[in-house]
């Protein structure tokens, strides 16, 4: 899971997949603010090395038209730099699976004419996946401390509350960093993530 990546490399744990019209992965990508080095057509160690922006700008400018029905699949509700770039790069289908509380932006699909104008399907939030990526985030904005990371997560615990206790409750335990440390293999990480989700019965 290319958010757990992000994670263990200390980046803000956000990942995405583009998929084409039959459903292979084809471009892979996460969220490189936080660290010196990128592969080839990405960016990082700027505000603006986003998940989006490291797969979209691997694309080639002859798949980036209306002919190709690609999708993208991002563990959050993109922001406006990642919106507006899904939209330029005519990807026919945006998959999400958290809501972004302060920064999501796919309601500009309807606020502005050529956004609308643009074939673009959206779906999300996903309930277990999106619990995932909250608790991904949740422990990575309580390791900050600072006054705005602390802010941010109260207002994803609005819309989150019981998957922001287990984040802090997994924060104090250091369950996250021990098993980033250790390499544990992200689907275990995941897979111990919805086990702890399922005892509180009512998220998922």
């Amino acid at each position: 899971m290319a958010g757990q990546e992000a994670y263990v490399h200390g980046s803000v744990p956000i990942g995405a997949d583009l998929a084409d019209e039959a459903g292979t992965v084809v471009l892979r990508g996460r969220n490189r603010i936080d660290e010196a080095s990128a592969p080839d057509r990405q960016v990082c160690g700027n505000l603006l090395a986003h998940v989006e922006i490291n797969v979209l700008l691997q694309m080639h400018v002859k798949d980036q038209n209306r002919e190709k029905r690609y999708a993208r699949y991002t563990t959050m509700e993109p922001c406006p730099l990642c919106f507006g770039a899904t939209i330029m790069a005519n990807v026919h289908q945006l998959f999400f699976a958290a809501s972004d509380a302060r920064a999501g932006s796919t309601d500009l699909k309807e606020g502005n004419r050529y956004v609308g104008g643009k074939p673009l399907g959206i779906r999300g939030p996903h309930a277990s996946l999106g619990h995932l990526q909250i608790v991904l985030i949740g422990d990575r904005l309580l390791r900050k401390g600072t006054p705005s990371a602390q802010k941010l997560l109260g207002e994803y615990a609005d819309h989150y509350p019981h998957t922001v206790a287990l984040a802090e409750q997994w924060h104090r335990d250091a369950r996250l960093q021990r098993a980033a440390e250790r390499g544990a293999p992200a689907a275990v990480i995941m897979a111990d993530i919805l086990a702890a989700l399922a005892l509180q019965s009512t998220i998922l």
